[in-house]
């Protein structure tokens, strides 16, 4: 296990926790996530939905609707074309956040307020900001 990353809702209702896995081997790691209530857990699931490539160093935030959003590095097309995606915990599908077009994708940050989500990253040479919900 590797770079964790963890979120409370406003509440305290909702805590999520979301890490590296690394069980089958380095060059197969992939990101884990597990959100629960009451303190109780499910059991952790693969917050990607593509089994090909690695993916890696989580970042989770919860936002004003006790949703938690996970981002993470994906290299599903491959290790020069890592990108970065995001998912929420109701319907958890993954959601393309950096393009091909800005290069290889790395490191995201989340952060939530005032009603929006958005994720900062690396993007090449550059940092890429994206608005994921919200206003």
């Amino acid at each position: 296990m590797d770079a964790p990353a963890v979120a409370v809702s406003s509440d305290g209702k909702t805590i999520a926790a979301a890490w590296m896995d690394m069980r089958a081997g380095a060059n197969n790691r992939d990101v884990q996530w597990t959100v629960g209530a009451g303190g109780r857990f499910p059991p952790e699931a693969p917050v990607h939905d593509q089994t090909q490539g690695i993916q890696g160093h989580p970042s989770l935030v919860a936002d004003g609707a006790g949703l938690v959003w996970c981002a993470w590095e994906d290299a599903r097309g491959g290790p020069n074309a890592q990108r970065i995606y995001a998912a929420e915990s109701r319907t958890r599908k993954n959601i393309p956040v950096s393009s091909d077009s800005e290069g290889k994708a790395g490191y995201p940050s989340l952060a939530a307020a005032a009603g929006l989500v958005a994720v900062a990253y690396e993007a090449g040479p550059n940092v890429a900001v994206r608005i994921l919900s919200g206003k």
